[in-house]
């Protein structure tokens, strides 16, 4: 429950805030949702590997799939999710 209501609350500032979005919801939200998705499965995935076939330790592979998982979702609301711009 607290994933999806972050998740709301997040395309809320991504959309008005952090890309001054001025795209239409009903375009952005199903991207959005799968982006989501595809973070959180990218997560799990980085997370176990780096666990699972490193050397590294639990710590440094959750900062290093956090920081891998937030620009690949930088990237993924910047050219595909809010991307309609006016100009």
């Amino acid at each position: 429950m607290g994933a999806v209501v972050g998740s709301v609350f997040n395309y809320a500032f991504q959309f008005f805030w952090t890309f001054d979005g001025v795209g239409r919801h009903d375009k952005a939200i199903p991207i959005y949702v799968c982006t989501v998705a595809l973070a959180w499965v990218a997560n799990a995935g980085f997370y176990y590997v780096l666990t699972s076939f490193t050397e590294m330790g639990v710590a440094v592979a959750q900062v290093s799939t956090t920081i891998a998982v937030a620009a690949m979702n930088f990237i993924f609301y910047k050219r595909i999710v809010f991307h309609e711009r006016v100009g």
